[in-house]
């Protein structure tokens, strides 16, 4: 087997370090792309959990403002509108359990819990629906109380001026029978205007006033959308309508009476619109009680979702920890691949180049120097292993060996 060249030592040398070098690239680059890798992938996972946590924070926002506003929802608009609002929000939420348990979260007691509140809200809508009924009743029967009672006033009114206009009459008669000297006929005629005329005024008068105090009672139960002494209210009301009756029969046209009764058979209706009061209280009521459930499992599950969010962000705090790690390992992989190839081109500077090229050619040198010098005795260095030095170290064997027979040829001569 042949000695390898200086030449190709050297080369070899310079192709283990560019390997190295390409080695070390290779390597620095798996290493940025496996964390690169983990990156995007960290990234991905932490995304979509955070926006679904803010997403679901706000929908059990919305949903409990909506269940708000669908109770005091004064129009059918307002409540069908907060009524697809909670319906949307629901859906909303429920998509959302299902993509994070789908992620490996535990979402069965929010589910539930979502279940139970979508159930109550769902009584609660049902409960304004028909509060929102009984006030459209409400509304359209005190109307038409109302205006049967202002009716009624209109009606009196026009009597009592009747019959005021009528005394006045009877009164100037009175004052001509008196001018006359007939007092016995002047005497019976102002009986008559204090007994019948005046007492007629004063009992349209009355009419008018209970009739008005009626409507002031029907527009104020109107306005408070509610009984607070239901009793005591029906019981003014069922007075002032027995007082309207009877005075409606002493009124003495037929055809104002006739009027006057078929609006004191709507003012009956009063008992109705008690009832629908009464039904309305007791439906708010229910309300109430529903209302502070919901709000008893919406605090559940407020915290609930509380506890969701804290362990979507320990997962993404785990995730970033992971992310933090791989980093990690990367650049001490990139450290320790530095120094590899740091030890890796010493040694092969040190083996190849330096004891197998560097040195020996030193040790020649300085042997040559020597031969130059005319120190033939000196010893030569060992073969080197390398086809040059070996060459040079024979040349200078073989030089040296000449110069010894010269030398003895030259000591023959002499002799």
């Amino acid at each position: 087997m042949s000695t390898p060249s200086l030449t190709r030592r050297l080369w070899l040398a310079f192709a283990l370090m560019a390997a190295l070098t390409l080695l070390s690239t290779v390597i620095g680059w798996i290493s940025l792309r496996v964390i690169s890798q983990v990156e995007q992938t960290n990234t991905q996972a932490l995304l979509p959990t955070m926006n679904m946590a803010r997403q679901l924070s706000e929908a059990s926002a919305y949903e409990l403002f909506s269940a708000q506003n669908l109770t005091n929802a004064d129009s059918e608009g307002v409540w069908l509108a907060q009524g697809k609002m909670l319906k949307a929000q629901s859906l909303k939420i429920n998509h959302l359990l299902q993509a994070l348990s789908e992620q490996g979260f535990n979402t069965s007691a929010i589910a539930r819990q979502e279940k139970e509140i979508a159930q109550t809200l769902g009584q609660q809508g049902t409960l304004v629906g028909e509060i929102l009924t009984l006030r459209a009743q409400q509304q359209q029967l005190s109307r038409q109380i109302a205006e049967a009672a202002e009716s009624i006033a209109a009606q009196a009114h026009g009597q009592a001026n009747n019959a005021a206009t009528s005394a006045g009459a009877t009164q100037a008669g009175i004052y001509d029978l008196i001018e006359s000297g007939k007092g016995d006929q002047a005497e019976r005629a102002l009986d008559r205007l204090i007994d019948i005329d005046l007492e007629y005024v004063n009992q349209m008068n009355e009419l008018r006033v209970n009739a008005l105090r009626f409507k002031q009672l029907i527009v104020t139960l109107k306005d408070a959308q509610g009984l607070s002494d239901a009793e005591d209210t029906d019981e003014k009301l069922n007075q002032l309508v027995k007082i309207l009756s009877r005075r409606q029969q002493r009124i003495e046209d037929p055809t104002v009476r006739a009027q006057i009764a078929d609006a004191l058979e709507t003012i009956n209706q009063y008992t109705t619109l008690v009832t629908l009061f009464r039904k309305e209280n007791a439906i708010r009521d229910q309300l109430q009680t529903l209302m502070a459930n919901n709000l008893f499992q919406f605090t559940r599950f407020s915290t609930e979702v509380s506890q969701l969010v804290n362990a979507i962000e320990k997962r993404n705090e785990a995730g970033l920890a992971r992310l933090t790690h791989a980093s990690q390992r990367g650049q001490i992989g990139l450290v320790i691949l530095g120094i590899l190839a740091l030890c890796s081109l010493s040694f092969i500077l040190w083996r190849v180049v330096y004891r197998s090229v560097s040195r020996p050619l030193a040790q020649q040198t300085q042997a040559l120097q020597r031969l130059l010098e005319g120190d033939i005795d000196s010893p030569f260095p060992e073969a080197a292993g390398v086809s040059e030095l070996d060459t040079i170290s024979r040349l200078m064997e073989a030089f040296r060996a000449n110069v010894r027979k010269l030398n003895r040829h030259r000591e023959d001569l002499a002799e």
